[in-house]
């Protein structure tokens, strides 16, 4: 399973990403 840190930044990329 992802660490809790990959998880968040993975969040994180993927809202970044999202965004126009």
């Amino acid at each position: 399973m992802l660490s809790r840190r990959s998880r968040l930044r993975l969040m994180l990329s993927l809202a970044s990403q999202s965004r126009p």
